[in-house]
């Protein structure tokens, strides 16, 4: 919060002041990634605090009505109904806070009567950018009919409720408080996630300002629930590299089984569930993706490098899950030019895939090429029926992993070397024919053919 050009940054790593009035040609860069990246695992704190917290609620609430003893305590105990009251009087009480400063006091204060409120918000601190400079001069200045653009400087959540056309857009994220997979069925068996939960959002222009709102608020409309298209683009590539990596993780076992027993209980149902998952993701990608491509003018050719521009962007918040997703390609830029992403070096007329669906191309071949029971084979051996945690996952933060020690044998070179066969570049295009050439490398007269490039300049000059 103390970065950017009014010293306020979003949870989202953007500097408020100047948010909504960059240049449209253009995709800016994130001013504040310190911001977006300790905020990230601020917000994913809160949440699963505020679920830790609503199982120990109704677990308070089980012993306090089984409690039969006469002791002080268990009298005590029922004189504060529920669990908010009780902790409540801890806070005022042996667990008081001795600060003497009464505005810091108010200002800290946690109020476990209002969990759906303050207590467990992650926007108090990490919250979008609260209001939107109008954006008249750089684009077309359109909203709601009842809204005078020019003649505002910012616009807030009122303003916002006006906005008349919108696009409707409705993603799939993994959710590890719930277990309905509403959308996703086909994931309910496949413990690769414990739940599936749908976000509906709306997104349109409102003052020359792309801006996302979701379906449902808070009671709260205070404009915190208001980003832009470019917020929530980075949103959506963050739910889907980490979805992403725990797929990869989980289906591992049924497509690196090369050297172990074919046959895998588990893995039908996984390799399933995977190619639904990127059925959706395709179509949620190719929406959003032309979206914010409809929003910074960028032209098909444009397409491709702008993801990976995007991503390299991304890095400065969320370098270990990039570079896991991506893997084996050290680099955006390798990948993008891997033959498994593009078979063949196009050409300048041609258009390349993005770095997303690259990822979502091998990911299917994956569960294609997934290791199922043979018919009519005994099969013992299962994949984990256990849902990695999401604490289970490599944090973010994690920049010294434990690794085996030095003098130990590597077990990992051959998968070194097929890693890195994988992310080899695509094979050029091969220049037209000059109709001269035989088979095997030389012209018709029988003398090697001549790289151009490989002759000095002056002796092409006196040839």
């Amino acid at each position: 919060v103390n970065q950017g050009d009014d010293g306020r940054c979003s949870g989202d790593g953007e500097a408020c002041d100047s948010i909504s009035t960059h240049d449209y040609s253009t995709v800016p860069s994130f001013n504040c990634p310190g911001c977006g990246k300790h905020c990230s695992s601020y917000r994913k704190w809160i949440e699963r605090k505020k679920h830790e917290y609503d199982k120990l609620k109704k677990i308070y609430h089980k012993q306090k009505t089984d409690a039969k003893s006469d002791n002080e305590f268990c009298k005590n105990l029922k004189t504060w109904s529920d669990a908010a009251k009780f902790l409540n009087r801890l806070k005022n009480g042996p667990c008081k806070n001795n600060n003497d400063d009464d505005n810091d006091n108010v200002k800290d204060e946690i109020d476990f009567g209002d969990v759906n409120g303050k207590t467990f918000q992650h926007t108090e601190y990490c919250g979008p950018c609260p209001k939107f400079k109008t954006n008249c001069q750089n684009g077309d200045c359109k909203g709601a009919k009842e809204i005078d653009c020019k003649s505002k400087k910012t616009i807030d959540a009122k303003d916002i409720e006006k906005m008349q056309k919108a696009t409707k857009i409705n993603i799939l994220v993994s959710d590890n408080f719930t277990t309905k997979f509403d959308g996703l069925e086909a994931c309910e068996h496949a413990h690769i996630f414990k739940g599936i939960k749908e976000n509906e959002w709306e997104c349109g222009y409102l003052c020359g300002v792309d801006i996302c709102k979701p379906k449902i608020l808070n009671e709260n409309k205070d404009g915190k629930e208001y980003i832009q298209i470019r917020t929530f683009f980075k949103r959506w590539l963050e739910h889907f590299l980490k979805d992403y990596n725990k797929i990869k993780q989980n289906i591992s076992p049924c497509t690196n089984n090369n050297e172990q027993s074919p046959c895998i209980n588990g893995c039908e149902q996984k390799c399933e569930c995977v190619k639904k998952w990127v059925e959706i993701k395709t179509k949620e990608w190719n929406t959003i993706r032309d979206r914010f491509n409809e929003q910074y003018n960028v032209t098909a050719s444009q397409k491709s490098y702008q993801v990976k521009s995007f991503l390299e962007d991304l890095q400065s918040q969320m370098d270990v899950t990039i570079k896991k997703a991506i893997k084996p390609c050290p680099r955006l830029d390798e990948l993008q030019k891997s033959r498994y992403c593009n078979a063949t070096a196009n050409t300048e007329n041609d258009i390349q895939k993005d770095v997303v669906l690259c990822l979502l191309d091998k990911l299917k071949k994956d569960a294609e090429n997934c290791q199922n029971q043979p018919s009519g084979t005994p099969c013992t051996q299962t994949t984990s029926q256990q849902t990695l945690e999401e604490e289970d996952l490599p944090l973010e933060e994690e920049e010294n992993p434990v690794t085996q020690p030095g003098f130990c044998p590597s077990v990992e070179e051959k998968k070194k070397e097929e890693e890195e066969d994988d992310c080899n570049p695509a094979s050029p295009a091969g220049p037209e024919s000059s109709g001269t050439e035989g088979t095997n490398g030389e012209n018709e007269d029988g003398k090697p053919k001549v790289d151009e490039d490989s002759v000095p300049k002056d002796e092409k000059e006196n040839a």
